[in-house]
């Protein structure tokens, strides 16, 4: 893995906790991997309840089947 996308996927994990939509958004077009991980930017995301991050993760790849054991509709109850 290259320097540049070790820094994307860095990126991508911080923003994804955080909530931070449109730094999550930079970070996949920077080459970040939404599926890093087994989805965890998408599993950060979803623990916080960052609804727009989720949103964009899944529409960028994220495999919603890798939450097994979270409740998805924590994000959307908040």
């Amino acid at each position: 893995m290259s320097k540049r996308q070790n820094d994307a996927d860095t990126e991508l994990l911080n923003a994804a906790r955080n909530g931070q939509a449109q730094e999550v958004r930079e970070a996949l077009t920077a080459g970040a991997n939404p599926t890093l991980r087994d989805s965890m930017p998408l599993r950060l995301a979803v623990c916080a309840g960052h609804l727009e991050t989720i949103m964009i993760l899944v529409e960028a790849g994220a495999d919603i089947n890798a939450l097994e054991g979270i409740a998805l509709f924590n994000a959307v109850d908040r």
